[in-house]
């Protein structure tokens, strides 16, 4: 064996062990928050989350037709998700026009 196959095997050896160790690095980082503080709408619904903890984060659902917010909390150890509570919400006034269209007056 001379220095050229011995130097080879070296530096085989030190990829190896490097890579070994960006692999196991990367499966035991600690996750990040995908979707903290996002806003969604669509088909009488209104989603979005609140972290509440380095932990805990809640997922509050709104939902139009029945006038129910639902508050969830998700647990990041267990990877749970259980509901908290639910509210009823007070009926959404909606701005009354005047025949015509215009708004009507004193408003």
């Amino acid at each position: 064996m001379n220095n050229k196959d011995f130097a080879i095997g070296v530096l085989t050896v030190t990829a190896t062990v490097l890579l070994t160790a960006v692999l196991v690095l990367s499966v035991l980082a600690p996750k990040q928050v995908q979707a903290y503080a996002q806003l969604d709408k669509g088909n009488g619904y209104t989603m979005y989350t609140v972290q509440v903890s380095d932990s805990n984060e809640q997922l509050h659902v709104i939902n139009h037709a029945a006038g129910l917010l639902n508050v969830y909390l998700f647990d990041i150890n267990t990877n749970r998700l259980q509901r908290v509570q639910q509210i009823p919400l007070p009926p959404f006034e909606t701005r009354q026009t005047a025949p015509g269209g215009a708004a009507p007056a004193g408003r």
